[in-house]
């Protein structure tokens, strides 16, 4: 077999390996966020959780501001994690109690304009 040959099978199971590992690992989430993708959920959510620190119009009491533009940096998976795990340099508590489908409902309710 050629170089050229081998190369290309290693790729080919590369992209089969890792396109199983992230459809497993993503599959499950993507259909569930998608199932029901509504402003109003992430809202709900919001004002049970956030709103005591954030404010209602995302502007902070006790907590930062959260105006959409301040999450810019971040894509709405990594803003889900840094909404479960908490923020270990502030006081934001983690939401690991929250399910994948609510977590990923206020992230979207955040990125979204005021």
């Amino acid at each position: 077999m050629t170089l050229l040959s081998n190369i290309l099978k290693i790729s080919i199971f590369t992209i089969f390996f890792l396109s199983n590992i992230f459809a497993q690992i993503d599959g499950a989430t993507a259909h569930m966020v998608e199932a029901l993708p509504k402003k109003e959920i992430g809202n709900e959510l919001y004002n049970k959780y956030c709103i005591s620190c954030h404010h209602e119009s995302r502007l902070g009491v006790n907590g930062v501001p959260i105006p959409p533009s301040n999450l810019d940096k971040y894509i709405e998976k990594d803003l889900v994690q840094k909404i479960k795990n908490g923020f270990p340099q502030t006081l934001m508590p983690k939401y690991d109690f929250l399910s994948l489908y609510e977590l990923h409902q206020i992230a979207r309710y955040l990125k979204s304009p005021l």
